[in-house]
């Protein structure tokens, strides 16, 4: 049997992690922000940089998942920079290659970064942006805790092709040390649901599920 294993990643993975990458930007390119070219011109010293985990002054960490010894998921977390928003973290470039999908590593790689974002100073909330025809992300997301707050029509263009993201939020109820792992509350607003069942009424009919990984639209 395969052995799976999440962990954070440094900067003696760079090569590794930018390989994974540059496939998920060529594969999937309506699912990111950045495109295949922007990402190809990073020198291999800001790769490895970027995958240098960090707590303080604020937090950041991309995180790896892997079947034996082969990276074939990955995933970003970074705190806000600023004080009023230092409460609030990002997930970004979240993506498993098709061969290793249906094994549980997104999932995975999203429990590793609510863990760790908990232990950073202030953080209380996580958020993540999605495009509206990932379905198979937004169950993941939804099912992880997440709530969509918002919409953004023609958020993203590529050609003729605009997509519209849904911003998605989630609480880390702080706890202490003998509570356990940190929860989420799982109170929803019932205006942000109703938002987003708008948008998905009125820009027509979805173009079909995303079938290229657990993607989103931040990075």
């Amino acid at each position: 049997m395969s052995s799976i294993q999440v962990q954070a990643l440094g900067p003696r993975d760079a090569e590794r992690y930018q390989h994974l990458r540059l496939r998920s930007l060529r594969e999937s390119p309506e699912a990111f922000g950045t495109t295949y070219d922007e990402d190809l011109a990073l020198p291999i010293e800001v790769v490895a940089e970027r995958l240098r985990a960090v707590r303080a002054p604020v937090g950041r960490v991309v995180v790896g998942g892997f079947v034996d010894d082969v990276l074939v998921g990955t995933a970003g977390c970074m705190q806000e920079h600023k004080r009023k928003s230092r409460h609030k973290a990002v997930i970004w470039g979240l993506y498993v290659a098709p061969e290793a999908r249906g094994r549980g590593i997104g999932r995975r790689l999203l429990e590793y970064l609510v863990r760790e974002a908990h232990a950073w100073a202030d953080v209380d909330r996580l958020r993540v942006t999605v495009i509206e025809r990932a379905h198979a992300a937004r169950r993941l997301y939804a099912a992880m805790g997440f709530e969509p707050f918002g919409v953004e029509p023609d958020a993203f263009r590529q050609g003729d092709v605009r997509d519209t993201a849904i911003y998605l939020t989630r609480t880390i109820e702080r706890a202490t040390a003998r509570d356990g792992p940190p929860v989420v509350s799982r109170r929803e607003s019932g205006s942000a649901r109703k938002l987003v069942m708008q948008a998905e009424s009125d820009g027509g009919r979805l173009r079909g599920e995303l079938s290229k990984g657990w993607t989103d639209g931040c990075a």
